[in-house]
């Protein structure tokens, strides 16, 4: 995923893409989030993220499909503004012949600039 700062302190932008198994495939979801952050402390910070999803599966369901994303963001600064963690909890929507939904978790080492 990259994510940027569209209005400082007010709008941030991310593009994330994944492989995920899938029966006999994969599925490649790609969204575009567009995310409020909040700032509570000076080494924590929290967003809310809400935007479209497109999924490409290849498989028993082969198929482009489309649907929508919401996040929580968790970043964590305990090494300055350079090096952080973050983790991101998720809940998806998609249109697969009939609605369908997940729920998922990333995270990892953050490099901010």
């Amino acid at each position: 995923m990259v994510e940027w700062e569209a209005v400082e302190n007010w709008l941030e932008l991310e593009v994330g893409a994944s492989v995920l198994t899938a029966p006999g495939g994969v599925q490649v979801p790609i969204d575009l989030l567009v995310k409020k952050p909040f700032t509570l402390s000076r080494w924590a910070e929290f967003m809310v993220g809400v935007g479209p999803e497109v999924v490409q599966v290849t498989g028993a369901n082969k198929g482009t499909y489309f649907g929508g994303e919401v996040a929580l963001d968790f970043m964590f600064w305990p090494w300055g503004r350079h090096v952080g963690l973050w983790i991101e909890p998720e809940y998806d929507l998609t249109y697969q012949h009939r609605v369908s939904s997940g729920i998922g978790s990333t995270g990892g080492v953050l490099f901010g600039w």
